[in-house]
C-alpha cells in the first residue's frame, strides 16, 4: 500500500463538492474503481496521486501524513506562520461556505 490517508481524501473531496464520478473520470479510471480507492482497497499510481493532490488543492506529502493541520492546506504552504488577516479571511469564507450548502440544501429540499 502507498498509505494515503483515504479519510483525508474523502473530507477534503466532500468539503469541495467533488462527485466520486468527477474524481473517477479526471483519475481515469472506473467509478467502482475509485470507490475502492477511497475504502482503501486498492492504490493509484503516481500519476495519479500527482492529478488527485492537484484537484484537491494540497501537496501530495499531505495525503500521506496525518500530523499535518488543515490550516496548512487552506494556505498551502508548510513554513508560514498565518496572520490574524489571513484567518479572519478562512474563517469569512467557511463562513459563506456555510451559508451556499445551506442556500443549496433548501432549494433541493423544494425541488
Amino acid at each position: 500500500m502507498k498509505n494515503i490517508i483515504t479519510d483525508k481524501v474523502k473530507r477534503l473531496r466532500g468539503n469541495l463538492h467533488l462527485r466520486e464520478t468527477y474524481m473517477a473520470d479526471l483519475l481515469e479510471i472506473e467509478l467502482s474503481d475509485y470507490v475502492m480507492f477511497e475504502a482503501g482497497y486498492i492504490d493509484l499510481n503516481n500519476d495519479q496521486i500527482s492529478l488527485l493532490a492537484k484537484a484537491l488543492g494540497v501537496k501530495e506529502q499531505y495525503l500521506y501524513v496525518n500530523e499535518v493541520e488543515d490550516i496548512q492546506v487552506l494556505t498551502r504552504t508548510d513554513n508560514e506562520n498565518i496572520s490574524e488577516h489571513d484567518k479572519r479571511q478562512i474563517a469569512e469564507f467557511k463562513k459563506s461556505q456555510r451559508h451556499m450548502r445551506k442556500k443549496r440544501d433548501r432549494e433541493l429540499a423544494f425541488n
